[in-house]
This record gives C-alpha cells, structure tokens and sequence, in this order.
C-alpha cells in the first residue's frame, strides 16, 4: 500500500485491505447503497461510493470525489466460485 497518505500503512500488504465501508441501502431503492466509500490501493485515493445491483451477478460501483456526476463507473462481475472482477470501460465495463 506505498501510495496510502498515512505514511504508517504504506508498508501493508494489499491483500487483506478493507476497501468498502460505511454502505447503507438506499430507502425506495431496492438493490442500491450509498453514503460509503472505496479505497483505491493503486492511488492512495478514497472516493465516496453508491453501488447498484443489476443483477445477481453485477454490481454497478460509482466512485465519486464531490458530486456523483462527476465520478467514474465500474462494473463488478461475479465469477463462479470466485471474487468479484472489476471491468474497466475500455475492457468491455461502462
């Protein structure tokens, strides 16, 4: 975790890090959460976060600093007997 801004947790492994939390469900949307955040081990970043499920099988993530317009989208895909995969737009995710 070299890029985390807490100079004491850049020696951790990345592997184990708890990158979701405080995700509440969204009252009137069934499948959505809100109000938490995602860390980004590849840039130290926290972003805030909404999750939408689509599907038993994707997850919709929006990471966002600010105003939810203004934040990027990944879809998390369920693998069989697996973790969830985070698809890039340009791998084929919106």
């Amino acid at each position: 975790d070299e890029k985390n801004p807490e100079e004491e947790l850049r020696d951790r492994p990345i592997i184990g890090i708890k990158l979701l939390e405080g995700l509440k469900p969204t009252a009137g949307k069934p499948g959505s959460w809100g109000d938490g955040s995602i860390y980004d081990p590849g840039s130290g970043r926290t972003f805030r976060l909404t999750i939408q499920l689509e599907s038993p099988y994707r997850l919709s993530l929006r990471g966002y600093v600010g105003f939810e317009l203004l934040g990027q989208t990944r879809k998390w895909f369920r693998v069989q007997d697996g973790p969830p995969v985070c698809m890039k737009p340009e791998d084929g995710g919106e």
